[in-house]
């Protein structure tokens, strides 16, 4: 059968619902977890099942090229061949595809794109019917039409002759698709372009698809632009069906994404930080090769139900990222993974009792720090990246090695940068920093953005007391 979607309440433009499928019903906003090659790395399908996953992915362009999809179909498709008894939904491969395309002017065609495998150089031509093709031999419960997804950024007359060739594509994809147990989805794309991004919409909508999706994000743009293409996106979208942001997982943009009306959302994040030693928490993210955590004995995070969290300390954690065991990486998945479901349950438990919005704000200062309703401008985060390395060298410059965090030191060479220090000052004025600033001083396990933005307010905040600085957490040497 095709999925359904059932609406059953908003708060604001968050949505509360219902997607049924051919494996159960389950509940959105819902986060999928990926499994790129028929399998989500590190994690059994019955150790994904304990995290109350519903929908997790595959990728299309992968599976087509190992074991390939007849190999696949042979298995009875995808749910016996990674016996995982839930929905799985695959993504066209266009992500990929497009990636590995050389020259875009000539490789991407209307016919479809040229390019070469990644595993052995061999020339590969893909076009929306074979991408639909292979997904329905895989069988998966719900396939993706097949997209151009432009980078960031692109001129408009690029974009513009994009967004047609995906409609065009859209069409030749569902006219060759024949799984009645399958459903398919349209996806629009746009780019920062609203006017191309409403026209990416209606005409999606007007093909008439089981759901549609918001493609063309997380590129390179920055947040606000991300944010901004969601909100063009879903305007034009039916409320009766679900609708789903590509390939975003972080938690902070999952909410934002929320808030503008998506319901489900997948990312390869959780796996992959957690192979670099990564871990979510309620207070940001976690890096277990820090050697602090050598003799911590608490639980990754105190808030989380998993697994890893019920029966395993910090401690042993950092001894099996230390030293490159498996296991370290495959409880940090689950730990992970459960952090993004859990999150989207509880953003459903917020909608249902009427008070996302308060949810979202407390769930954001508790994970950055920092009060989110200052509405940060990424301008400033930018420029804050930017001159990180300035600062650093500054430290660095006064050659004192026993420097402790707090410490209140004097320098003797300063270059100021007049522009970094305005736009931070009229930062500091605007949202009212100084106050946040003594709040959250001694909190040094800060997240990357916090850290990012302490280390330079610090910094400009107390040039003007007579050139003196205080430490709060710049790795110095």
């Amino acid at each position: 059968m095709k999925i359904k979607y059932e609406l059953i309440k908003k708060d604001g433009n968050a949505r509360l619902g219902k997607l049924k499928t051919n494996h159960g019903t389950f509940d959105t906003p819902m986060f999928m977890p990926v499994g790129t090659r028929a399998s989500v790395k590190g994690v059994t399908p019955e150790m994904l099942k304990n995290t109350n996953s519903g929908i997790i992915l595959a990728n299309t362009y992968h599976l087509w090229l190992r074991p390939g999809e007849d190999i696949v179909k042979l298995n009875g498709g995808l749910h016996k061949f990674m016996n995982y008894n839930g929905p799985i939904l695959t993504d066209s491969g266009g992500f990929q595809v497009f990636s590995l395309a050389k020259n875009k002017e000539k490789d991407i065609t209307d016919e479809g794109v040229h390019f070469k495998s990644h595993i052995d150089g061999t020339e590969l031509f893909l076009t929306p019917e074979k991408s639909i093709e292979i997904q329905n031999k895989l069988d998966s419960d719900i396939a993706m039409s097949f997209d151009e997804c432009p980078p960031y950024p692109v001129s408009r007359e690029y974009m513009e002759k994009s967004i047609n060739r995906t409609i065009e594509w859209a069409k030749r994809g569902k006219k060759v698709h024949n799984n009645e147990n399958q459903s398919l989805f349209g996806i629009v794309q746009g780019g920062e372009f609203q006017d191309l991004r409403y026209e990416s919409c209606k005409k999606t909508v007007e093909i008439g698809f089981d759901g549609y999706s918001i493609g063309g994000t997380s590129v390179g743009e920055d947040k606000p632009t991300m944010y901004k293409m969601i909100e063009d996106g879903v305007k034009y979208l039916p409320e009766n069906k679900v609708r789903y942001l590509m390939g975003v997982g972080d938690p902070i943009d999952i909410l934002e994404g929320v808030e503008r009306g998506i319901d489900i959302f997948d990312c390869v994040l959780p796996t992959r930080l957690a192979r670099h030693g990564v871990a979510f928490t309620r207070g940001g993210k976690i890096n277990f090769n820090n050697a602090k955590y050598k003799e911590d004995l608490s639980c990754i995070d105190e808030d989380c139900d998993c697994y890893a969290c019920k029966n395993y300390t910090k401690s042993y954690i950092r001894h099996l990222i230390n030293v490159e065991e498996m296991l370290g990486a495959t409880l940090l998945s689950i730990h992970n993974i459960r952090f993004l479901i859990k999150l989207t349950e509880e953003i459903r438990v917020a909608i249902k009792n009427d008070n996302f919005k308060e949810y979202k704000e407390d769930f954001i200062k508790k994970y950055t720090g920092i009060n989110h309703s200052m509405k940060l401008k990424s301008k400033y985060f930018n420029l804050i990246k930017e001159n990180k390395k300035t600062i650093e060298a500054r430290l660095l410059d006064e050659k004192r090695k026993d420097i402790k965090v707090g410490d209140k030191i004097e320098f003797t060479c300063v270059e100021t940068q007049e522009k970094l220090v305005k736009e931070v000052k009229d930062l500091i004025i605007k949202n009212n920093f100084e106050e946040l600033f003594d709040d959250y001083i001694d909190d040094i396990t800060c997240n990357e953005i916090k850290e990012e933005l302490l280390n330079v307010i610090n910094e400009i905040y107390n040039k003007d007391k007579q050139n003196k600085y205080k430490v709060v957490g710049i790795k110095l040497g």
